[in-house]
């Protein structure tokens, strides 16, 4: 299961390499930035509730 996981991930990588022109570095990047906003939205959701 977890091999299949990990070809599916790469093949989806690879899409948006092409699709996108950039390399994995450029890439990993966009995703770890947006995966920090959608956290720090959440977490600005959650001490609005708790206030």
């Amino acid at each position: 299961m977890h091999l299949f996981a990990s070809v599916c991930a790469f093949i989806k990588l690879e899409g948006h390499k092409i699709k996108e022109r950039l390399n994995h570095f450029a890439l990993k990047g966009r995703l770890y930035l947006k995966a920090l906003k959608a956290a720090f939205q959440e977490l600005s959701l959650l001490k609005q509730q708790l206030a």
